[in-house]
């Protein structure tokens, strides 16, 4: 958050009022807002991946080893791994979800 107030405090100190038409300072404002919350969102959707790559390593490698030796506290430890793999990707899915039900109900028939 404060790397986006700096940015912004950066803006409008690099573009004084008599410079530009407010007009003009407004759309560059938006269209500087929008790179930082584009930022923000593709940090977010990397960190998730990341995530969701990890988690998809450990069961593999949990799922080997508890085949090799049928441990239990292995079997608890892959269970764990797959209940938060299913809950990362339930929380992608119902994001999903909410935007294919927003799309068709505002796209829809219009009678």
């Amino acid at each position: 958050v404060a790397q986006d107030v700096q940015a912004l405090t950066n803006y409008f100190t690099e573009n004084l009022p008599q410079d530009t038409s407010p007009l003009l300072k407004w759309e560059a404002h938006k269209c500087v807002m929008r790179g930082i919350l584009i930022s923000h969102s593709s940090a977010l959707k990397k960190a998730r991946d990341h995530t969701i790559r990890e988690l998809t390593a450990k069961i593999w490698t949990l799922t080997q080893a508890h085949k090799r030796t049928l441990d239990d506290t292995l079997l608890g430890e892959l269970t764990a791994a797959r209940e938060e793999l299913a809950r990362t990707l339930r929380q992608s899915y119902t994001r999903a979800l909410q935007c294919t039900k927003s799309f068709f109900y505002t796209e829809g028939d219009k009678y």
